[in-house]
C-alpha cells in the first residue's frame, strides 16, 4: 500500500477507536443516570405514600376536632362521616362484583 493509504487507516482506526472509548463512557453514564432514576422513582413513591398517610391523618384530627366542638361542626361532622360511610359502602360494593 502507498503511504498515504496507510496514512488513512491509521487515522481511521484512531477515530475508530476514540469512538468506541467514547460510546462506552456514554453507556456507562447512561448506566449510572438510569439507576438514579430509579432510586429517585421510589424516593417519589415513597413519599407519595407518605403524603397520602398524612392527608388521612389530617383528615382524622379535623374530623375528631369537628365531632369534639359544637354547633357548625357537629354538622360538618356529620357530613363528614355521611361521606365516610359513601365511601366504604362503594369499597364494599367493588369487593362483591
Amino acid at each position: 500500500m502507498e503511504g498515504s493509504q496507510v496514512s488513512v487507516i491509521q487515522e481511521l482506526r484512531g477515530k475508530i477507536d476514540r469512538l468506541i472509548r467514547s460510546f462506552e463512557s456514554i453507556k456507562d453514564r447512561n448506566r449510572e443516570l438510569e439507576e438514579e432514576v430509579n432510586l429517585l422513582s421510589e424516593r417519589i413513591r415513597d413519599k407519595d405514600r407518605e403524603i397520602a398517610e398524612l392527608t388521612e391523618k389530617n383528615k382524622q384530627l379535623q374530623l375528631s376536632r369537628a365531632l369534639m366542638a359544637g354547633g357548625e361542626d357537629v354538622t360538618e361532622a356529620k357530613t363528614n362521616i355521611n361521606r365516610i360511610v359513601r365511601e366504604i359502602d362503594k369499597c364494599i360494593a367493588l369487593l362483591n362484583r
